[in-house]
């Protein structure tokens, strides 16, 4: 009778015959990212920790410490699965895109930073779900957190954050597909209420999310993405119109003095009449010129390029 299977040398011969590379796959945990994929997003998060330590401290007007705990990844139903229930997870929409981010707190830790907004010593309540009351004023801080997500990823690309849903049971499967990979990055969070208090805040992105910030990396050759060259691109940005101002000192009145102001009068400027006017974009100053007419309209003469550090 004929063999109907494939020894591992007759597979690997098929394989080498056909010039392909064999790809390491691991069915439990979807496909993997790669630690450079992963020590990247990771060090991201240093903007991360500051910002919601700043907007935390903010919120809850008492000292707030993030510390960063680590980054995992795993699959998205696996993460799923291992959030307790009741719980706290805030579903953050991320545009332009329509990307998503999850975060989860500590039921614990979220009740202290929820007693602490209501006046309380930051005294934690028992494990249970949360009312509709806290559930308000958990969205305030689920949405600190989806600004300090920007804050991580702004120089990659600008998101913006929005609290899309709050559940105290998880149910999350519509964010990403259950055998897709995540990263999970986990931070501990240290109140320093009258009753101090501790626990674990994590964020986990689905693989799509993460593809679209590392695609937009500072500095990264636009030449070879999907058949856009760089001379097209740069003719359509020498083509957007830009606002060009000139500026000089202004002069300093009283309130007294300005509403005793009549037609015909004189303000004297802070200005030199030989001292160069600044030109600028926005906010970027670029050139300094002199003012005169031409053509019997005002105009300015460009004389120096200002020196800039960038």
């Amino acid at each position: 009778m004929p063999q109907k299977t494939l020894n591992q040398s007759q597979i690997d011969a098929l394989i080498a015959a056909a010039g392909r590379k064999i790809e390491a796959y691991d069915y439990h945990v979807g496909k993997a990212f790669d630690s450079g994929t992963v020590a990247e997003i990771s060090s991201l998060h240093k903007a991360f920790t500051t910002d919601l330590a700043q907007r935390l401290t903010g919120l809850l007007q008492i000292p707030v410490i993030v510390e960063d705990q680590g980054i995992d990844q795993a699959r998205f139903e696996s993460y799923m699965y291992a959030l307790p229930s009741p719980t706290m997870v805030g579903i953050i929409d991320l545009n332009p895109g329509d990307f998503v981010a999850v975060t989860d707190i500590a039921n614990h830790l979220g009740f202290a930073m929820l007693d602490v907004l209501l006046g309380g010593t930051g005294r934690p309540a028992g494990f249970r779900a949360f009312t509709d009351l806290e559930a308000i004023l958990l969205g305030e801080i689920i949405d600190h957190i989806g600004w300090a997500i920007r804050a991580a990823f702004e120089t990659h690309i600008a998101f913006e954050p929005s609290v899309a849903d709050i559940q105290s049971r998880p149910a999350i499967g519509h964010v990403s597909v259950a055998s897709d990979s995540v990263l999970v990055q986990s931070f501990r969070i240290r109140l320093d209420a009258a009753y101090p208090s501790e626990g674990i805040l994590s964020v986990c992105y689905p693989r799509q999310l993460l593809e679209a910030v590392l695609e937009n990396r500072p500095g990264r050759d636009l030449s070879a993405d999907n058949g856009v060259s760089y001379g097209a691109t740069t003719e359509r940005i020498e083509e957007a119109p830009l606002r060009l101002s000139a500026r000089i000192n202004g002069a300093t009145l009283t309130l007294g003095e300005l509403s005793m102001l009549q037609p015909g009068d004189v303000v004297v400027l802070g200005t030199p009449v030989d001292e160069p006017a600044v030109v600028s974009v926005g906010d970027v100053d670029l050139f300094t010129g002199e003012v005169g007419r031409h053509n019997g309209k005002v105009a300015l003469r460009i004389n120096h390029w200002m020196q800039h550090d960038h």
